[in-house]
């Protein structure tokens, strides 16, 4: 496993380097249109807003919930879930269950070598590890990640567009509960800012091509 897929950096960045590079959307309004976002982030969107600087108003808003949804939905597929891997390995205990470990190397291995074996082995995982735990959720995410959702051998049934990147939204929620009340909105933060992190930076599989 390629070590930079769980030891990314939680970096800040200042507010006028936050160019979210990888998010296609031109406009935070494209990225609202995939999911419903709370009343009090939508009450903050202008017609033409980027999504660097809506993020930005999430922020100053304290909306640190909303901002990471938004970040979910905005990011490519696989960035989205090589995030949500960093802030999973980073609130899980040092010494977890072996299914809990087992559902993040799953999930690991399909952002290394995004694979339909991978990603259905990472169902399995997902399945043992339940999806009560962000592991659990974390490897359901991936299996959301595209394909089909019957058995191999069965007709395909495919995976809703926006399937994946609501189970990251998701799984980031549970994993900012994970430290106690006391913690959330210092981890919420440090989520978001690996999520601008990896927005902004080369993926790992990118550099080795």
């Amino acid at each position: 496993m390629t070590p930079l897929l769980v030891t990314m950096s939680a970096t800040t960045t200042n507010s006028g380097e936050r160019n979210l590079a990888k998010i296609g959307a031109e406009k935070a309004a494209e990225v609202l249109e995939r999911y419903e976002p709370s009343e009090a982030a939508a009450g903050l969107v202008a017609e033409d807003m980027a999504p660097d600087a809506f993020l930005e108003a999430l922020l100053s808003g304290d909306l640190l919930e909303d901002a990471l949804s938004f970040l979910a939905y905005a990011l490519p597929t696989r960035e989205a879930l090589w995030w949500c891997s960093g802030c999973v390995h980073e609130i899980t205990p040092a010494d977890p269950p072996a299914k809990i470990t087992a559902a993040m190397a799953a999930a690991d291995a399909w952002i290394e070598d995004p694979s339909d074996e991978n990603r259905r082995a990472a169902m399995e995982a997902a399945e043992a590890a339940t999806y009560e735990t962000p592991a659990g959720c974390l490897a359901l995410s991936v299996f959301f990640s595209e394909g089909s959702m019957s058995p191999p051998d069965c007709p395909p049934v495919p995976v809703g567009e926006w399937f994946s990147a609501r189970t990251v939204a998701a799984t980031l929620h549970l994993s900012a509960l994970a430290r106690g009340p006391e913690e959330i909105a210092k981890t919420a933060r440090g989520f978001v800012d690996r999520g601008i992190d990896v927005a902004n930076r080369p993926a790992p599989w990118e550099e080795a091509d």
